[in-house]
Formats: structure tokens, sequence, C-alpha cells
């Protein structure tokens, strides 16, 4: 079985998780991105460096290979491994350019609702706050990017499921 990935895959959920964290921003929200993109990087390495262990389990080495060389040949598809999690995790890595970005957006009600009868002191405008976390480049452009790593998340589970199927047989 891909034991060592599938403890990988699960930080990356927890990671995912924590992105999901409300009002997260600024430098808290960037060490959670790069956790996110580095840890689903990782699953393959630890596939190709841990789970195939040829010494351990021959089948499961060669369905690691077969899976890996499938996803080599049809580059640049599947667009989800090749121009988000390879992609993202080298920019992050080598030059530290993040894909994702966040902003922030502040809905202030009408005038006419706070400033009314002029007699009165003016309130404190208070304004709803609308965080929001957008992919800057790429396929995925303007897609939330927690929607991003969860299909990659969910990509790389079927990876893991047809290699761990491969090594059964």
């Amino acid at each position: 079985m891909t034991q060592a990935a599938r403890v990988v895959l699960s930080d990356c959920r927890g990671a995912l998780s924590e992105l999901q964290a409300p009002g997260l921003q600024g430098s808290n929200w960037r060490r959670r991105w790069i956790t996110a993109v580095v840890l689903l990087r990782a699953v393959f390495h630890v596939l190709q460096n841990v789970d195939a262990d040829a010494k351990q389990n021959p089948r499961m080495k060669a369905a690691i290979d077969a899976e890996w060389a499938s996803i080599r040949k049809t580059r640049p598809d599947p667009k989800i491994f090749w121009e988000f999690i390879y992609e993202e995790r080298n920019n992050v890595l080598k030059e530290y350019k993040l894909g994702a970005g966040q902003s922030v957006t502040i809905h202030v009600p009408p005038a006419e609702m706070w400033l009314g009868d002029r007699s009165r002191s003016i309130p404190s405008i208070q304004g709803q706050v609308e965080l929001s976390y957008p992919m800057q480049s790429g396929p995925f452009k303007g897609m939330d990017q927690r929607d991003v790593v969860a299909q990659a998340i969910e990509w790389l589970e079927k990876c893991l499921m047809r290699i761990d199927a491969a090594a059964s047989v």
C-alpha cells in the first residue's frame, strides 16, 4: 500500500483545513499556502523514495513507476499536476513567487444609512470585510485557491488508489 504517501496526503488535507480558517491573511496565509503546495508535491516524492522500495515490494515499485511514466507521457496534462502541483511548488521553492493571492473587500453601508439625521452624532462606519483567495495565474486563474488545493488532493487520492490496485494484482 502507498502508506508513506498517504501520510503526506493526510497532511495535505490538514493544510487545506488551515487555509480555510476564517480571517487568514498576511504572512500567516503565506506560510500556510507554502506548506500546502510543498506537501502536495511531496506526495509523489515520498511515493518514489519511500513507498517504491523494490526490496520491500517489487509490485508496488512497478505500479508507482508505471503511474509516474503515464503522468510524464501525457504532459502538459493533467494540468492539476503539471501546471499547479509541479509549477507552483517550483515557483515557491526556487523563486519564492506565489501563484495565489489574497484580497480584501470592505462593504460599506450607503451614506444615508449613517448620515440620516444630522442632528445626531455620526456613528462609526461598520463595514463588512470579505477576504478572497484567488489564483493569480495559470489555468486556474481566478479560482479560489482552496478549491484548487482540494482538486489536487482528490487527483492525488485517485493516483494512489490506482497504484494500490495495480500493486495488489
